[in-house]
């Protein structure tokens, strides 16, 4: 059994003992609902529109939508404006089923979607096209996601970190025909956080950028370290509601420390 197999095990334990929504709850009351989660997703094929909405449905008892204009307003405020805690669910990798199943389930529960776009993908065999990312960008995020969907490991040519992180953000704005500030790290593994990545993040102009550690977002948190959760539109609600209980967040503690040290 992996490590996610393990979780999601773990998941259905504290489910079927109604500890996981206590979690959730307290984790409400301790950041008194002023936090952000932000939750990550890659395909998403038609056979699981049915649980997917499922989880979305879940959700939006306990969530509200995170707009770009929501995100921007609550580091600039401090404060979260909403009844609810802020949900920013990110897709990565422009999947069409993204386009053909996601975002149809998304609208109707009144949310919004996060696509992180490698560029070079764009056009290719069960990706989305420009015209479909054109599309999403109207009601909701398009963030890049590199050229290539390379990892930033030490040791890269200055040449190619340029074109996956710069060079690609103005041509996925040249193609939206607006600009672009999110970015999403590729892979996760602690070796794919560089400083140097890190620094021409910065300098290419992105005000945040995604990462895979699994923590909630509040209003002191640094907008180039914002984590998401790992989710699978085919998991039940109770995998779900474990995941973003709070339990996860404290096993990733350990590696949200390397990967800031890796990038000081």
């Amino acid at each position: 059994m992996n490590k996610l197999d393990l979780l999601r095990q773990s998941g259905k334990l504290l489910s079927a003992l109604k500890i996981d929504r206590g979690l959730l709850h307290w984790q409400e009351v301790l950041r008194r609902k002023n936090y952000l989660r932000a939750v990550i997703y890659h395909d998403t094929p038609a056979g699981t529109a049915s649980p997917f909405e499922k989880q979305l449905r879940f959700y939006q008892k306990h969530f509200s939508p995170v707009s770009k204009s929501d995100l921007d307003r609550f580091f600039q405020t401090g404060r979260w404006h909403k009844e609810r805690p802020g949900l920013m669910l990110t897709f990565d990798d422009g999947f069409q089923s993204n386009f053909e199943v996601a975002l149809p389930l998304l609208e109707q529960y009144g949310f919004t979607g996060w696509f992180f776009i490698p560029v070079g993908w764009v056009n290719q065999p069960d990706r989305m096209s420009w015209e479909e990312i054109r599309r999403l960008g109207q009601r909701h995020v398009i963030g890049c996601h590199t050229r290539t969907h390379r990892r930033m490991v030490r040791g890269l040519p200055d040449e190619i970190l340029q074109d996956e992180i710069a060079a690609s953000k103005k041509d996925l704005e040249e193609g939206l025909g607006r600009p672009v500030d999110c970015f999403g790290w590729v892979g996760g593994e602690l070796p794919t956080y560089t400083g140097t990545a890190h620094a021409l993040i910065k300098k290419a102009g992105y005000r945040y950028a995604f990462m895979t550690n699994s923590k909630p977002i509040g209003p002191k948190t640094n907008p180039f370290f914002l984590e998401r959760t790992y989710a699978e539109p085919h998991w039940s609600v109770p995998e779900i509601t474990f995941m973003i209980s709070g339990v996860v967040d404290w096993l990733y503690r350990s590696k949200r420390k390397k990967v800031a040290r890796n990038l000081a």
